[in-house]
């Protein structure tokens, strides 16, 4: 389904980039290559909604297992307003009742889970709860489309993963074109997930390691401006070249819009785009893609 509208940020006049990325960074600290501690990840989350970059966070993800554990560590926090949630299940076939471990501390806004058939897509719609919006990942080596018919006959959302911690867990760019272009045929809105810690794209360690080996990763402006340019109806070759753009002066954000090698968008077609389309992309580091956007002298 094409994700439901949410009030935009307040302004007459809003910079395109801060339009792409409101409320773009779902933030997965407790997930590799982060792996934080509970208390430590819920604190940060804290911390970053309290701050100058409060715009441009989303959720925050936790496994369904853990929900009891996060709402222990934002009791000691003692939040006043209660933190999205985004809730990782196991597989399709789960105990519902889980879902109902959050508390005050807490508010389920989506879930997200691995799905390998059409059938599994229905089994977790009838579990999950009339509200929360569900991202079903389909593995790349999968009949996307099937699967894709199946979560737009529910009215639900698809995820697909662009990184990981190991060599071989990037997916390459044609392969994000293919997600991509499927999705808006089948006028599904998307997640991203794992490996858009970056800007742009490039070579970068795949962990936080001393010897962690590096691997060209995907850069979250080159998914989401790619992902633009698809809902629009752009040629495929432009979007496959502008997921592999790996220069950051070449994109040039305005109030107006965006333009890069002759192409643009406006504001106005980012901003229906993310509403419509584009739902958001986890990452396990809320803090590495707003200093990318600074290096590039975006924010």
């Amino acid at each position: 389904m094409l994700a439901r509208a949410e009030k935009s940020l307040p302004g007459a006049r809003v910079s395109a980039i801060r339009v792409l990325m409101e409320r773009a960074i779902d933030y997965a600290g407790l997930f590799p290559p982060a792996s934080l501690e509970m208390a430590h990840a819920v604190r940060n989350y804290a911390r970053y909604r309290g701050g100058p970059d409060a715009w441009a966070l989303g959720n925050f993800v936790v496994p369904l297992g853990r929900l009891r554990e996060f709402e222990a560590a934002a009791a000691g926090l003692g939040t006043e307003q209660a933190i999205p949630l985004s809730v990782i299940l196991p597989g399709p076939e789960f105990d519902p009742r889980d879902l109902d471990s959050v508390g005050s501390f807490g508010e389920i806004r989506s879930a997200e889970v691995r799905v390998a058939d059409p059938e599994q897509v229905g089994v977790v719609c009838s579990l999950v709860k009339p509200g929360i919006d569900t991202c079903f990942e389909i593995p790349a080596s999968h009949d996307w489309m099937d699967v894709l018919e199946a979560v737009s006959d529910e009215g639900e959302r698809a995820k697909i993963r662009t990184g990981g911690v190991e060599r071989g867990s990037i997916p390459p760019p044609i392969d994000v074109v293919n997600f991509l272009t499927e999705c808006a045929r089948a006028r599904v809105a998307f997640k991203a997930t794992a490996g858009l810690h970056h800007a742009i794209r490039g070579e970068h360690a795949l962990t936080y390691a001393a010897d962690s080996p590096s691997e060209t990763m995907h850069g979250f402006l080159n998914v989401l401006l790619a992902a633009a340019m698809v809902f629009g109806g752009a040629e495929r070759d432009d979007v496959l070249n502008t997921v592999e753009e790996s220069r950051g002066d070449a994109f040039r954000f305005s109030e107006s819009g965006v333009e890069w090698h002759g192409r643009g968008l406006s504001g106005e077609q980012l901003r229906f785009a993310r509403e419509q389309f584009m739902v958001s992309f986890g990452s396990c580091s809320f803090e590495e893609p707003m200093a990318d956007l600074r290096a590039l002298g975006l924010i």
